[in-house]
């Protein structure tokens, strides 16, 4: 559908559409969780997949008419498992917090011990942080970060886990920003009689583009999104290996999926698809390159990144050591044009967030490099200049103006 048709049709939406179009052109966004989504992608999330209900998994489908379903689901399956290496896919969970909810309920049974990355220290929600609706479902014991190098700790999370013996020990990411060893945590995990799950949710692209290092063999089980680095659409999925299958579809169907989204599948198929050719490895490639230039960039200009840097596709700028914080700065920036989102500092107890976290996706999607990367930089840099004082319009405007300029050379 046209935006004439809805225009003519709903000018209230329109309006809104229009605005929100116009935010995407005219700013420069560093949400690390967000990417820009591709024609076919837009096309196939609005296609006629999205008027078929389905409800159940592939060849056991409870509603008829859904073969053609059946077998969309089977393809993207196919291609997810072909893309990771994994033994077996699941993709009907609508997000990667559905995914990580329908591992659970598969694998566990209530009040069951998970031993997971402290959502505090970079995890996710769904990992059991305390006002999430995972920590009143089981029973999550975390661990954490060094406080001085703010590096996860391998030999005191082993200690844990023979202490904890839990039944699945959790990692994965929002805003921690290394790598993890796979294969040590799988041996933590094995020697105490757990399943090794890893959230790659973030880091989805990267590792299907094979830039960065993937769970298998190693791990268990994987959830993951297709929005983040994928650069897809609102869906997630899980792989696991095959003695996981049985469990990890029980916990999908009947488990807390019902009627499935055709549509997002579909999408799904096709980020699969797109996310083995050599344009989008490259982009994996360049986006990784960014990330780290940009980091090393702001490290130039004084200031501190938690754990020293980034192996990915965000950073977390620690402002500890400056007369701002994450809030202040996050709308200072906002104020210019660049969107990031505040966040706390491991082990700190200030009252408000003391670190921003920020990507380069969306950056990257719009065709910026390495050499792009020191405007940037400066840009948050001077944001952070501006400490607790509200800027005036007269500071704002020429950084805003060099945001505008940006965004008309990198259009989305």
């Amino acid at each position: 559908m046209n935006k004439q048709i809805i225009a003519a049709a709903d000018p209230a939406l329109f309006a809104l559409l229009s605005r929100e179009i116009s935010r995407q052109d005219d700013t420069l966004d560093m949400m690390a969780s967000e990417s820009i989504q591709d024609p076919i992608t837009l096309a196939l999330t609005g296609s006629a997949f999205a008027n078929k209900t389905a409800v159940g998994l592939p060849g056991h489908q409870r509603l008829l008419g859904a073969e053609v379903i059946d077998e969309l689901e089977i393809l993207a399956a196919e291609r997810a498992k072909k893309l990771f290496g994994a033994e077996h896919a699941n993709m009907l969970p609508y997000s990667g917090t559905t995914a990580n909810i329908c591992v659970y309920d598969g694998i566990l049974s209530k009040g069951d011990r998970i031993l997971a990355l402290d959502p505090e220290h970079g995890s996710h929600a769904s990992h059991g942080r305390e006002a999430h609706v995972t920590a009143r479902m089981y029973n999550f014991v975390h661990f954490g970060v060094d406080p001085a190098t703010q590096l996860i700790d391998y030999d005191q999370l082993r200690k844990t886990a023979g202490q904890v013996r839990p039944k699945i020990l959790l990692v994965g990411s929002s805003s921690y920003p290394r790598l993890f060893d796979y294969e040590l945590l799988a041996h933590i995990a094995h020697s105490v009689g757990a399943v090794l799950m890893a959230d790659i949710a973030h880091t989805s692209g990267l590792t299907a583009a094979g830039v960065i290092p993937s769970p298998f063999p190693h791990a268990d089980i994987v959830t993951a999104s297709c929005t983040k680095t994928m650069c897809s659409t609102h869906t997630g999925f899980i792989l696991c290996k095959q003695e996981f299958a049985p469990q990890v579809d029980r916990g999908v169907y009947p488990g807390l999926i019902a009627s499935i989204h055709p549509q997002m599948i579909a999408a799904a198929a096709w980020a699969m698809k797109r996310a083995a050719t050599p344009e989008f490895q490259a982009l994996m490639k360049q986006l990784l390159a960014n990330t780290q230039s940009l980091a090393f960039a702001l490290h130039c200009r004084g200031l501190s990144l938690l754990t020293g840097g980034t192996d990915c596709h965000m950073f977390v700028l620690d402002l500890r050591n400056t007369d701002t914080n994450g809030k202040k700065l996050g709308e200072d920036l906002g104020r210019i044009g660049i969107w990031v989102n505040s966040k706390s500092i491991p082990h700190d107890v200030s009252s408000v967030p003391m670190g921003i976290r920020a990507g380069c996706t969306v950056l990257t999607q719009r065709g910026m490099g390495e050499q792009d990367m020191p405007v940037i930089a400066d840009l948050i840099c001077k944001a952070v200049s501006f400490g607790h004082n509200c800027p005036t319009e007269g500071e704002i405007v020429p950084l805003r103006q060099t945001v505008r300029t940006l965004c008309e050379k990198f259009k989305v």
